[in-house]
């Protein structure tokens, strides 16, 4: 990208886009529709991946290419399954994120895209940041052209399935999405032993099991407690049980699982008059990964209810991988309680969770002003009973 045009992105980081396009003959040495589009991006890039960010000669394309591209922090954490030194395949690279920080620990890297628009911007960014082992294909991943590449040709393939429909709809299943896994697997797994597969937090997990075969492990990511993907690992030949990793990177947490372990785990649920001290609630990617049980037997700690996935124990236990809160207050349920709540906790977000009232509800019912502190959680627990929990969140 010429300097001039990177100056002029550089200082109207802050512009009105729409003004500038509008504007755009009084920039006649100025491609303003690129710039335009640069400006946009930048502004989405800033946070998810600020090192790309520091480098203002980055082209953009399109809003849904930087949508559905994965967090700098995502796209580093996928460097665990890649060999040092290896030969490694981005079969759906997309805007190249994942491809390039992938690039940094192997040898080689080869990046597959459909979209010819998408392979030129690649071809320039990859320049840009000097990721020179980086071989850019502008190719459809097809049966045909799998056919083309010989055995034991990768180390791993990375693949990123297109999860929106020809009408922007969301898709879920494996073999609604593009490249459909479940008609490419087995050639995929001719030319490389591991495929690493991301998918979206979104999806089933046990039909993607069943969906697939030889899923060795599965890391369900989450990032300051907001589940953002799926990132599963099949292995050539394995038969055994799938291992689960609930991951949230912002905390730098990990529950390590596996369904056979959540059946056979030993869950307690908390008596009524047990419930002090304190609340903990899993982060996302053990909910998403359905440790409920397993979590109760891990900690110590007490459930309230089969359905309702908050715990319960009288002592702060460390590093726990969700939100702790301190118990204040428990309440029977009743048409007073409210007024109560509202009395004696004027700030306070209610929450309902396995109860009749729904939460939007309660908020109309009860004036109390939204807190980032103090919590009402409105629930039933395991002996039916219905109760209002007051606790206090602890931030660390």
């Amino acid at each position: 990208m010429e300097q001039i045009l990177i100056d002029f992105i550089k200082k109207n980081e802050q512009s009105d886009i729409s003004s500038l396009l509008l504007g755009k003959n009084r920039y006649p040495d100025i491609d303003v529709s690129l710039a335009a589009k640069c400006i946009q991006g930048r502004r989405v890039i800033k946070e998810k991946v600020p090192l790309w960010y520091d480098h203002p000669g980055i082209i953009y394309p399109d809003s849904l290419p930087l949508e559905q591209c994965s967090s700098q922090i995502t796209a580093i954490h996928k460097q665990n399954y890649i060999p040092e030194g290896g030969f490694v395949a981005d079969l759906t690279g997309g805007f190249g994120i994942d491809s390039y920080f992938i690039s940094q620990k192997c040898s080689t890297l080869h990046y597959y895209e459909r979209n010819r628009e998408l392979t030129e911007i690649a071809i320039k960014n990859f320049s840009e940041l000097g990721a020179g082992n980086i071989t850019v294909k502008n190719s459809e991943v097809t049966p045909d052209i799998l056919k083309e590449i010989p055995d034991n040709c990768y180390h791993l393939i990375y693949i990123d399935p297109a999860r929106r429909g020809k009408k922007g709809e969301r898709l879920f299943s494996m073999k609604d999405c593009e490249p459909d896994m479940t008609l490419l697997q087995n050639q995929l797994l001719r030319i490389s032993p591991k495929i690493l597969v991301k998918l979206s937090p979104m999806a089933d997990i046990t039909t993607v099991f069943n969906e697939l075969h030889h899923c060795k492990h599965l890391d369900i990511i989450s990032v300051n407690n907001e589940c953002k993907e799926l990132l599963l690992l099949i292995e050539r030949g394995f038969e055994g049980i799938t291992s689960i990793d609930a991951i949230d990177l912002y905390n730098n947490t990990t529950l390590s699982f596996d369904r056979e372990r959540e059946h056979n785990a030993k869950v307690t649920f908390t008596a009524p008059v047990e419930i002090k001290g304190y609340i903990y609630e899993p982060n996302s990617s053990i909910l998403k990964g359905g440790a409920f049980k397993y979590t109760s037997e891990k900690f110590g700690i007490k459930k309230i209810s089969r359905d309702t996935h908050f715990y319960i124990h009288p002592d702060k236990i460390e590093n726990f991988p969700g939100r702790i809160g301190e118990v204040l207050d428990v309440i029977d349920f009743s048409k007073k309680s409210l007024q109560k709540v509202e009395k004696e906790y004027p700030s306070c977000s209610v929450v309902a969770r396995n109860f009749p009232i729904k939460t939007e509800e309660l908020k109309k019912r009860i004036k109390c002003t939204e807190s980032k502190e103090i919590k009402g959680l409105f629930t039933t627990l395991n002996d039916k009973s219905k109760v209002i929990i007051i606790y206090k969140r602890l931030f660390e």
